[in-house]
C-alpha cells in the first residue's frame, strides 16, 4: 500500500523500500493521469473563456477550443513526466550513475504528487483571473496581443506560475531521494542531477513574464 504522507514528507524512507523492488509504472500512471486531468481542466476553462472574451462571432467556437486546450493539455502532462525521467536519465549518465528509464519514469512519476495540489491551487487562481480578461472587440491582431499579453503578464497569472515552480521544488524533493536510491549516486551527485533540470524548468516558466 503505497502511502502519500510517506513520500511528501519522508521521501528517502519511501524510496529506500520501494527502490528494492522491481519497477512499477502503475500507480505513477494514476498519479500524472490526476494531474493531467487537472490540468485539462484549466485549460479548458481558460481556452472556452478566452475565445468568449474576444467577441467578434467567435463564441461558436469556445466549445472547440475548450476541447482543444484539455486536449493539448492532457497530453502535454504525460510529455513532460517523460521529459523529467529522460532529463534525469542524461544527467545520471553523465556523472556515472546507473539507472534504467523505467526506474526514472517511476520515480518521476511519484514526483508529480505535489503537482496534484499545486494544479488545484493554480486552476482556482486561473478561473478567477480568466473572469477579469477583456479583449477589445477589433480584428486587429497587434491590439488582440497586447490584451493578451496584458493577461498572461498579470499578477494573478504571474501568483500561478509563482505556485506550479513552488510545488515543483517539492516535487524535486521526492525526486531527489528517488534518484539517489536508484542510480546508487551519492546525495550531491543526485542533487545535481535534478537541480539542472529544476533551474531550467524555472528559468523557462518566468521568461514569459521578463521577454
Amino acid at each position: 500500500m503505497i502511502s502519500v504522507k510517506e513520500i511528501l514528507i519522508t521521501p528517502g524512507h519511501f524510496f529506500e523500500k520501494k527502490c528494492r523492488e522491481e519497477a512499477s509504472l502503475k500507480v505513477p500512471v494514476l498519479i500524472v493521469l490526476i494531474t493531467a486531468v487537472i490540468s485539462g481542466i484549466s485549460a479548458y476553462i481558460v481556452s472556452g473563456k478566452t475565445i468568449e472574451a474576444m467577441g467578434s462571432g467567435l463564441e461558436g467556437y469556445a466549445f472547440i477550443a475548450s476541447l482543444f486546450g484539455f486536449a493539448v493539455a492532457f497530453i502535454g502532462m504525460f510529455i513532460s513526466w517523460a521529459i523529467w525521467a529522460l532529463a534525469f536519465l542524461v544527467m545520471i549518465y553523465i556523472l556515472k550513475g546507473t539507472a534504467t528509464f523505467k526506474q526514472l519514469a517511476e520515480v518521476a512519476g511519484y514526483g508529480f504528487i505535489p503537482q496534484i495540489f499545486g494544479g488545484i491551487i493554480t486552476t482556482a487562481i486561473m478561473m478567477t483571473s480568466i473572469q477579469n480578461l477583456v479583449i477589445p472587440a477589433t480584428s486587429n491582431m497587434q491590439e488582440i496581443e497586447v490584451a493578451m499579453k496584458a493577461f498572461t503578464t498579470s499578477a494573478p497569472m504571474m501568483a500561478a506560475s509563482f505556485v506550479s515552480i513552488i510545488f515543483t521544488i517539492w516535487s524535486a524533493n521526492i525526486w531527489l531521494f528517488g534518484i539517489k536510491e536508484s542510480s546508487g549516486l551519492e546525495f550531491k551527485k543526485a542533487a545535481i542531477c535534478v537541480g539542472v533540470p529544476l533551474v531550467i524548468f524555472i528559468i523557462l516558466s518566468l521568461s514569459s513574464f521578463v521577454m
